[in-house]
């Protein structure tokens, strides 16, 4: 198994991990198991795993990723053929937080953010920002280390719920979120349930 520099890094840290002739190797057997299933676990899933959903207003089609900064997350959407979700409307924004956010604690990421221009909000699928709905108590800061949006879930009070709120790239206090990802056609061209 060929381990990242990051994962490298992470064992060596903890002891686990021991440099040979032969390159980097874990110490014990156990070790290796337990890193093949932490390595399997953080990898993103892959589009044929996910439950893909429709919006009956735009046609378009919605996965969630694992949890993961937005970063990751929009380059997972582009992965699996589109972009993170761009909101187009009210009723788009209610349908969403009805499919992926109300029993969700930090909600999900979406496309929207100001990482190019600190305070321009744009979205990841290069569509006009034309709609709003940020949550009045944190409506979209110009704190530079808050430039990724994600639509606020269950863990909110009930008036924030499916607003807007930008937060650092990471997800600060909530770690990483889940990322919703919207692509134009049915993913599963065939109706096999795989893509």
């Amino acid at each position: 198994m060929k381990l990242s520099a990051e994962s490298r890094r992470f064992l060596r840290s903890m002891g686990r991990i021991c440099q040979s002739p032969a390159g980097w190797r874990l110490q014990s057997r156990a070790m290796r198991s337990l890193a093949l299933v932490a390595l399997l676990a953080a990898a993103p899933a892959l589009p044929g795993q996910q439950n893909w959903v429709q919006n009956p207003e735009n046609g378009h089609w919605y996965a969630v990723t694992p949890a993961m900064d937005w970063a990751s997350a929009e380059r997972t959407a582009v992965d699996w053929g589109g972009h993170l979700a761009t909101v187009r409307s009210a009723a788009e924004n209610a349908w969403i937080y009805e499919q992926f956010c109300q029993d969700s604690i930090g909600g999900v990421w979406i496309g929207l953010n100001d990482r190019a221009v600190n305070g321009v909000f744009a979205w990841s699928s290069g569509e006009l920002a034309t709609f709003q709905a940020w949550d009045e108590a944190n409506q979209h800061n110009t704190a530079p280390e808050e430039s990724c949006v994600h639509i606020q879930g269950a863990h909110h009070e009930e008036r924030y719920r499916g607003k807007w709120n930008d937060l650092a790239e990471n997800g600060g206090w909530l770690g990483g979120l889940p990322g919703l990802v919207e692509v134009r056609e049915n993913p599963d061209t065939d109706a096999d349930g795989l893509l």
